[in-house]
């Protein structure tokens, strides 16, 4: 192996499930990293240090499965529990889904429920969702009957009334089930949204446009969201992404940019993933080892992310809390764990290499040597990246502004403690 360059660990394997069952969870998943840390540390203090039950990880994941056996709800709810619902789905979802502003969804819903409301339509089963993430905090029971009448709805009409509301549906039935701790079955039914998504063509502008502009423009950023969840699920979980580009049109990689913040969320964590997503195919993949010269390259991508938005991203999260509205400020937060996260993945390697060096007590007699030093300063970067993510997430929960149930700062978080 040249001097430039660094072994990556193979972290993949097996993890069981909450029944028991194997599951795979490859390189770049949180828990895959866990082994690497847990065979550094038994390299410094020896396996007499642990106890032998560490030997095997499990997957964290909701032990009982959510049943929908309760149909006495009452119905319709009250204005200010729709409006309540409303404001925390999008405090729960802003930056990783745009199907609408908290006022749009929280009109869309008071209508249906005057109009239609035992629809059994997969437009009910949307709203249903909606509701059903909107209470999954404050009101877990009724959170799951909303959500298993609109999963059942969903899956009944699955293959005969498809359409955009039917990937809307099952796209936030994954968003569910991951908030809920389910990450496998999420990876099943977004599996199943992307797969609905192809049937109509959504990932083709030219089909699209077909439909009128403002439709256009709704399908695809659907088919955006489609694409953050995608990668925050597989990332998450280190298994290949459900969407692919080879015959996608829609124009998701450029940039987008709108002064409020609100529009621009989604495109911020979007930007990052697309880099996010091209570091684990260069790094993780291909013949497992990573030159100086690549991490740079990337580097320089993740910097221009950084010296465009992050001032923006700083001022929402930092702010006085009047100044911003409590989603912009979670989708703030969402788009800055993501970059930090980016920075960790990069340059793990390094920081791994530079572990057990000195856990060999090997004396750097090159010291001065450029590739030396080039590892040390990313492995120093990785451990910067931790602790600035730690102080992003610490600071916003001191002041009670981040809601419980945040899948993507739980993935992040849980990969951070590894570091620090």
């Amino acid at each position: 192996m040249d001097d430039d360059e660094t072994m990556v660990p193979r972290d993949s394997g097996l993890l069981q499930d909450s029944h028991g069952t194997l599951m795979f969870v490859g390189d770049v998943a949180p828990m895959s990293h866990l082994q690497s840390v847990r065979h550094f540390l038994t390299a410094l203090a020896g396996s007499d240090g642990f106890p032998s039950g560490l030997s095997c990880d499990s997957l964290l994941e909701q032990t009982n499965p959510v049943t929908g056996n309760d149909t006495s709800f009452s119905w319709p709810i009250a204005s200010s529990t729709v409006d309540a619902a409303v404001h925390a789905f999008s405090d729960a979802t802003h930056g990783v889904l745009d199907i609408g502003g908290p006022n749009q969804l929280g009109q869309q819903i008071k209508h249906w429920m005057s109009d239609h409301p035992v629809a059994h339509n997969v437009g009910s089963a949307a709203n249903y969702l909606i509701l059903a993430i909107g209470l999954q905090h404050s009101d877990e029971q009724l959170a799951n009957t909303y959500y298993c009448k609109a999963r059942d709805i969903t899956m009944a009409r699955l293959t005969f009334d498809t359409n955009p509301l039917t990937v809307q549906s099952l796209l936030l039935i994954a968003i569910y089930m991951l908030r809920g701790c389910q990450p496998n079955g999420s990876y099943i039914y977004f599996g199943l949204a992307c797969r609905v998504s192809y049937s109509i063509g959504m990932h083709r502008t030219e089909v699209n446009a077909r439909y009128g502009k403002d439709v256009q423009a709704q399908r695809e950023r659907l088919y955006k969201s489609l694409k953050v969840t995608d990668l925050l699920i597989s990332i998450g979980l280190g298994r290949p992404p459900a969407l692919y580009d080879l015959d996608c049109t829609v124009p998701y990689k450029m940039p987008f940019h709108d002064s409020t913040g609100d529009m621009s969320a989604l495109d911020d964590i979007c930007q990052v993933l697309i880099i996010m997503e091209n570091i684990i195919i260069e790094v993780y993949g291909g013949q497992r080892k990573v030159s100086l010269q690549l991490t740079r390259q990337f580097s320089q991508r993740l910097k221009g992310w950084a010296d465009e938005r992050m001032p923006r991203l700083n001022a929402m999260v930092k702010g006085p809390r009047e100044a911003h509205r409590s989603w912009t400020v979670i989708g703030a937060c969402h788009a800055l764990a993501t970059y930090y996260f980016s920075v960790m993945l990069l340059a793990r390697p390094f920081l791994m290499y530079e572990a057990y060096q000195m856990l060999r007590r090997k004396e750097n007699s090159t010291s001065g040597n450029a590739a030396a030093r080039g590892r040390r300063t990313l492995a120093e970067g990785c451990v910067d990246a931790a602790c600035c993510l730690v102080e992003l997430v610490l600071g916003l929960t001191r002041d009670n502004r981040l809601p419980q149930k945040l899948p993507v700062l739980t993935y992040v978080s849980h990969h951070t403690k590894r570091k620090t």
